[in-house]
Parts: C-alpha cells; sequence; structure tokens
C-alpha cells in the first residue's frame, strides 16, 4: 500500500482548501446581506421623509433591519459551514487552476479513496509501486502550489463592489441632507420619542391628555421652529373614519421653551370617541397622535342602606325597598335624597 503519509498531507492540503471556500463564500454572502440592508434603510429614510413613519411602522423596520440582517448572516453562514464539499469536486478545481499537476491529483483522490480510512485494505487493481510513485510525484508537486488560488474570489469581489457602492450612496445621501439624515437616525433609535420629521419647518403636535373620559375638552398646542409661519394646519379624524377633518390655526404665540418656535392653540369642547391628530406647517410634518376616548364608569343594580343621623332614631333604610314580586325592585340606580349627616352603606 501507499505511504498514508503522503496521502493525508495532500488531503490536509484540500481541507484547507474547503475551509477557505467556505469562508470566502460565507462572506461574499454576509457582503450582500449588509449591501440589502443598506439599499433598505435609505428607503425606509426616504419613505419617512415623504410620509412620516408611526412610531409602530419604525419599530417594525428596525424589526426588520436588526432582525432580518443578523438572521440573514447567521443563515448564510451555517449553509455554508454544512455544505458538503467532496475532496472530488476540490481536487477539479484545483486541477484547472493548477495544469502542471497533469490530472494526478484527480486521479489520486479518485482511485484511491480507501486511503482516508484507517484500514485502507481496498484494492485498487494498481501494484504498490505505481501507487507510491503516483502520491509521491502528486506530493511533490504540490508542495510547492497553494490550493487556496483555486477558490474563486469573483463572488467575493462582486459582493465586496456592491457593499462599497452602497456604502458610497449612502454618505452621499447623507452629504446631501446631513440634518435631515441624522435627525432620522434619532428617530429610528428612540421611535416612541416625539421627535419630528426634519424640514424647514419642523412641528410638534402636544394635546394635553392622551386618556380622556368621553365628553370632556381637550387642548392641543401645535408648535413649530425653524422657518417661521403665521399659520398652520390641525388634522383630526375619529379612530373608525378614514375621512380627515382639517381646522387652519392662526395667531401663534411665542414659545417658553428655550428652544423657541411659534406655539399654535387649539381646544376641542367635547370628544366622545377616540381620537387621531396630526399638524402642517410649511414643508412641515408632526407625527401622528392618538387621544383615546372611553367612557365614564358607571354604577348599575344595587342596594344602598341609609344609616340616620343619631337625632333622628330612624332605623335603618334599604333602598329600594326589598320587594320579591319585583325583581327590578332589588337595584337602584344611586340617587337619592337624605338629611344632612347620613350615611350611605352601598
Amino acid at each position: 500500500m501507499p505511504d498514508n503519509f503522503l496521502f493525508e498531507a495532500i488531503l490536509q492540503k484540500i481541507a484547507k482548501t474547503r475551509r477557505h471556500r467556505k469562508a470566502v463564500y460565507a462572506l461574499s454572502k454576509s457582503f450582500w446581506v449588509l449591501t440589502g440592508l443598506l439599499l433598505t434603510a435609505l428607503l425606509c429614510y426616504h419613505i419617512d421623509k415623504a410620509l412620516v413613519l408611526s412610531a409602530t411602522a419604525r419599530v417594525a423596520w428596525n424589526g426588520l433591519l436588526l432582525g432580518g440582517g443578523t438572521l440573514g448572516i447567521v443563515a448564510f453562514c451555517l449553509v455554508e459551514a454544512l455544505r458538503k464539499l467532496p475532496d472530488s469536486l476540490l481536487a477539479e478545481h484545483i486541477e484547472q487552476t493548477f495544469p502542471a499537476l497533469n490530472e494526478r491529483l484527480l486521479t489520486v483522490i479518485s482511485l484511491f479513496p480507501q486511503l482516508t480510512t484507517p484500514q485502507g485494505t481496498v484494492s485498487t487493481g494498481f501494484s504498490a509501486v505505481f501507487e507510491r510513485r503516483l502520491i509521491e510525484e502528486t506530493r511533490q508537486e504540490a508542495d510547492s502550489l497553494d490550493f487556496r488560488r483555486s477558490v474563486s474570489k469573483k463572488p467575493l469581489r462582486n459582493a465586496t463592489l456592491a457593499l462599497v457602492l452602497m456604502i458610497g450612496l449612502t454618505f452621499c445621501d447623507r452629504a446631501l441632507a446631513t440634518d435631515a439624515f441624522d435627525n432620522w437616525l434619532n428617530r429610528m433609535a428612540h421611535p416612541y420619542d416625539d421627535i419630528a420629521p426634519w424640514a424647514n419647518t419642523r412641528v410638534w403636535l402636544t394635546p394635553d391628555k392622551k386618556l380622556l373620559p368621553s365628553g370632556e375638552r381637550l387642548s392641543l398646542a401645535v408648535t413649530t421652529r425653524g422657518v417661521t409661519t403665521a399659520t398652520a394646519t390641525l388634522f383630526y379624524r375619529n379612530e373608525q373614519d378614514s375621512n380627515w377633518q382639517k381646522v387652519e390655526l392662526r395667531n401663534p404665540t411665542p414659545s417658553k421653551d428655550k428652544e423657541g418656535g411659534l406655539v399654535f392653540k387649539h381646544h376641542f369642547a367635547a370628544l366622545s370617541q377616540t381620537t387621531l391628530l396630526k399638524a402642517t406647517a410649511n414643508d412641515g410634518k408632526s407625527n401622528e397622535q392618538k387621544v383615546i376616548v372611553e367612557a365614564l364608569p358607571t354604577l348599575l343594580g344595587f342596594q344602598m342602606k341609609l344609616h340616620f343621623p343619631a337625632y333622628m332614631n330612624r332605623p335603618v333604610q334599604t333602598l329600594p325597598t326589598p320587594n320579591e314580586k319585583e325583581k327590578d325592585s332589588l337595584t337602584s340606580d344611586g340617587n337619592i335624597v337624605a338629611p344632612v349627616g347620613t350615611k350611605v352603606e352601598i
């Protein structure tokens, strides 16, 4: 049998080539994922700039960017790590890269697969002298060769070029509107904060309450900063309605905040349903706000015991008076008339 040590040396070089190929392809696919993430991020930036994404939408975009990117890279790396690359396939690529091997490597790998096992007892049909000489010649020729050069770098070059171009496009986008881009990053990093979308006139809408009982008054302020404006527009609609109503706001007052700006105010006499609000001024748009309206709690179906003052010398009275024949009489709506000092037990 041929010397297993010589054969193992060849297999080790092929194993290094296998690991190198997996690393190259995993890295190239990771670069494609990063390129897709940057493209998705730029798309999110321009959508937010045009439509003003809600807090929920920004959280969803964050999940898509961070979760999708992480899962994509991990998935591609696992696929490459688990991919089976037989010695014969790698030997074929090595032979194509190094014609000087004259197909000796492929012959050794194809004809002597049993040498990879401890037994190595399967007959190849060739004499031991021929086997040893073939392996020695292959080993001598392979010693000076770097089999890793047989791994094509084209996928990695293409992915790197795409990623570099995408990074360049991202920097150009930021350079054209640095403040707007940085403001978008801040909005994405803190989706639930009321960070106004960037514009020449930035707009904030602030209701005095986010939760109201039905029929109660609501006051709100629309604050503008940047390019001044004499008017602002308030849009509102019920949560079940798709049509926005609008109100023109005028006569702003200077803001008392240290950041300055102008403040427009508006009041709703009574809100009966959950209401969505947003405002615009010049080219600026506010984040959408939601005021939840809920019905006041009402006590129904109870009895009251009246404990009169001691000076009246009256027994405890139950309202309404229990009447087994009239079941409705066993409940009360809470309306009573009683002397001052009377204690009521519900």
